[in-house]
């Protein structure tokens, strides 16, 4: 089933997203809230994050089967994201960074925002980039596509690209 918040703040918890259902917070959500344990699994579904999306010094974020998540904050990942088949959809209307202490591997990101995203922090995409709007300014760090196929960077053009470095794998 659908469910909203106005914000989340998790410690000592497990939060489940599981198929079928969407999870709306129209705030900050923060996973392992204050440096105490808390977890997000999500297996399937929606998550809309209408805000600051932070994964804490002791949260982790664990997606399986391949969920969806929306974001129109920033995502700041200071422990343990694991992407398995999900789809993370930058679609902010005003700029966005990636950031945090712990690098951020997506599976498929997708930039739909005209006002960018900038990265705080290397950040690699295993599977599909897809740039559909707005530039990623990478600045003094790298975005990584470790996917070697030769359409894992799509829908770039003009005014959607990164600006900066982009580092790829080729076979």
């Amino acid at each position: 089933n659908d469910v909203t918040f106005a914000s989340i703040y998790n410690n000592q918890g497990t939060i489940n997203v599981n198929t079928g259902g969407s999870l709306t917070v129209n705030g900050p959500t923060q996973i392992g809230y204050s440096g105490t344990v808390g977890a997000m699994n999500i297996s399937a579904g929606t998550v809309n994050l209408n805000g600051d999306f932070i994964i804490g010094t002791s949260g982790t974020v664990t997606c399986s089967n391949s969920p969806t998540i929306n974001i129109t904050g920033n995502w700041t990942n200071n422990k343990t994201f694991t992407a398995a088949s999900s789809q993370v959809n930058f679609t902010g209307t005003t700029a966005q960074t990636i950031g945090g202490g712990a690098t951020t591997t997506f599976n498929n990101l997708k930039i739909n925002n005209a006002a960018g995203i900038s990265l705080g922090i290397n950040t690699n995409v295993s599977n599909i980039l897809d740039l559909t709007s707005g530039l990623i300014t990478t600045g003094a760090f790298t975005l990584t596509s470790s996917s070697t196929s030769n359409t894992s960077i799509i829908n770039y053009n003009a005014s959607s690209y990164v600006n900066g470095k982009l580092a790829r794998n080729f076979t």
